[in-house]
């Protein structure tokens, strides 16, 4: 019986960690306000960089805006911001295809994902939205930069 008491609260106590380690999915308009900018682009290159003192590879990828949404960069502008190669919550930037692509300045003035895995939406053929995009669409997601800016 003891046992079993302890077990359980293991068990939740490892629910409650775990689960804050995870990151906050916000609503899409909270999404959009803190984006300094939200584009359609497609992926130019992703190469190595640094590692992290911790071991963790870097990946700086390199982005071509084709339609600005949010912002006042143009088209044909090159957004580079860094991911952590293989770490829950960073994506892996697809090289085929295009994306919505939700960015912040630092306060190095350099790129970030906005919210991190949630901050990219590959764009499907049919031009649905994958990823953390996937209950949502086009319009929905003007109105939801339209309601931010």
């Amino acid at each position: 019986m003891l046992k079993n008491v302890f077990i359980s609260i293991l068990m939740v106590l490892l629910l409650v960690s775990g689960g804050s380690a995870m990151i906050q999915t916000l609503p899409i308009d909270e999404l959009a306000g803190m984006s300094d900018l939200i584009a359609i682009a497609k992926l130019k290159e992703t190469k190595k960089a640094s590692a992290t003192p911790e071991g963790f590879q870097m990946l700086e990828n390199t982005i071509i805006i084709e339609e600005v949404l949010k912002g006042s960069e143009k088209p044909g502008y090159e957004a580079v911001f860094s991911t952590i190669e293989n770490m829950e919550d960073n994506p892996v930037i697809r090289t085929e295809g295009k994306f919505i692509i939700f960015l912040t300045k630092n306060a190095s003035q350099t790129w970030n994902l906005t919210n991190m895995v949630q901050g990219y939406w590959p764009i499907l053929d049919e031009g649905k939205f994958a990823g953390m995009g996937l209950r949502y669409d086009m319009p929905t997601l003007k109105k939801a930069i339209e309601g931010k800016k």
